[in-house]
């Protein structure tokens, strides 16, 4: 017997689906199969592995061959298999995995079925295959248009990304076109003034060295015919001409040192340009860089509101609310009262709500402070009147009872409705009955 049998063979035992089967309800069953009063005992602790007072479905597919040769439980588990043949036909009718598309809700929708198939009633039967096509096939939608959102934001990912790419390297490649083109002209420049100032300072140079010279030997030439007066006359305005002339040659090379100053001082500007035009181009790339990023945070919350519109549609027809989060993560405890605050618009009913700590097994392996306390959680289940525990999913500690207890509320929950609204209904009659007298009267 597969594993699918041996679910349904033990929900047909657990009399009161729970999720474990007890000892009232094994004995219930044992005698349905004429088993002696005195062997009842040793085949529930054979199933009772663990020896904690009941039977869950793990001892029950772990010791099912064994103890199957005592008990008929074949039979049990055919009329079972009969119980599911009218929602296994209409299943087979839908086109794609129905399981997959309905989630969890499948278990309950199949149950209700069986119930309505079992009433005969026809029109209400049609009616709620109808309900379920249509969940089907909407739940078929959201999940193309959610395949379609995610792909046609991959695309535009992929794209902007080689945009960035070949705007860095444009900008790359232009800066170093720039800088090389502003040193090689700057560098050119500076070479040129240098060479012509040396060429100047040479030909001045060699302007003095000829005057000198001339004056030499005029002076030599007129010394041997005037008189040493006359001489030193002549030599006195001479020596002052050269030194006039010498100061002016003083007074051009400090102008051509002012000059060279002058073009050092305007190539450094020049470089401060270059650097400026520089950071403005990394300016701009950085812009572009958040403009990017920028892009993409607004894609992610758009996707976020998908997904918060589509989970909308969801708790509006739900009955119970499951809301886990991470003990060792804090923010993942903190999105409790978004998810909270959503549940709440999404509805204008108070639906149970139970919140629960996964991963209680790491806290031990964390320092101390940095994951969220019990107390802290139980005050935020306080807060929303919503049911509170902590559970491993690893270890499979406290996941199953929390289930059950959500499930319970949901049932009180819906008995209560029930009875509010037949009450309503009763009070509506009255106030009509008594309308009706007064207008007789």
């Amino acid at each position: 017997m597969n594993r699918a049998d041996l679910r349904r063979l033990f929900a047909a035992c657990d009399g009161n689906k729970s999720g474990r089967v007890e000892y009232e309800d094994f004995t219930s069953v044992c005698r349905e199969l004429n088993v002696p009063a005195d062997e009842i005992r040793t085949l529930f602790n054979k199933f009772d592995l663990d020896g904690d007072g009941y039977i869950n479905f793990n001892d029950f597919s772990s010791s099912f061959q064994e103890v199957s040769e005592a008990l008929n439980l074949a039979l049990l588990g055919n009329s079972v298999q009969m119980q599911k043949s009218a929602w296994d036909e209409f299943e087979n009718t839908l086109d794609g995995d129905v399981a997959f598309y309905l989630g969890r809700q499948w278990d309950e929708l199949r149950e209700m079925y069986e119930q309505i198939h079992s009433t005969s009633d026809e029109l209400l039967l049609q009616q709620y295959e109808d309900l379920i096509k249509a969940l089907v096939a909407e739940s078929k939608e959201h999940r193309m248009e959610s395949e379609q959102l995610e792909t046609s934001l991959r695309r535009t990912e992929e794209l902007t990304s080689s945009q960035l790419v070949e705007m860095e390297e444009d900008l790359q490649q232009q800066l170093a076109r720039t800088e090389k083109r502003v040193r090689e002209e700057e560098q050119k420049k500076l070479d040129e003034s240098i060479a012509m100032l040396q060429i100047k300072h040479e030909n001045e140079l060699a302007d003095l060295q000829t005057t000198i010279e001339r004056l030499t030997k005029q002076y030599q030439e007129e010394s041997k015919l005037n008189s040493p007066r006359e001489d030193a006359v002549k030599l006195r305005a001479q020596i002052r001409d050269l030194m006039q002339e010498n100061e002016e040659l003083r007074s051009s090379l400090v102008k051509a040192q002012i000059n060279v100053s002058i073009l050092q001082v305007e190539l450094d500007r020049l470089k401060n340009a270059f650097t400026d035009q520089k950071l403005q181009h990394e300016r701009e790339s950085d812009d572009l860089k958040k403009m990017v990023m920028e892009y993409q945070s607004y894609s992610s919350q758009i996707e976020f509101l998908q997904f918060r519109s589509i989970a909308r549609s969801y708790f509006r027809k739900a009955h119970g609310v499951l809301l886990l989060y991470d003990v060792t993560s804090e923010s993942s405890f903190l999105n409790v009262r978004e998810w909270v605050e959503q549940i709440r618009e999404s509805t204008d009913q108070d639906i149970p709500m139970c919140i629960i700590g996964n991963k209680v097994d790491l806290r031990t392996k964390r320092p101390e402070g940095s994951c969220v306390s019990t107390f802290d959680g139980e005050k935020l289940a306080m807060a929303y009147n919503a049911l509170f525990c902590e559970a491993s999913a690893k270890e499979g500690t406290s996941v199953i009872e929390a289930v059950l207890h959500l499930a319970r509320e949901v049932k009180k929950n819906a008995k209560l409705g029930q009875r509010s609204e037949s009450q309503v209904k009763l009070s509506l009659h009255k106030q009509k009955t008594t309308l009706t007298n007064c207008c007789g009267v």
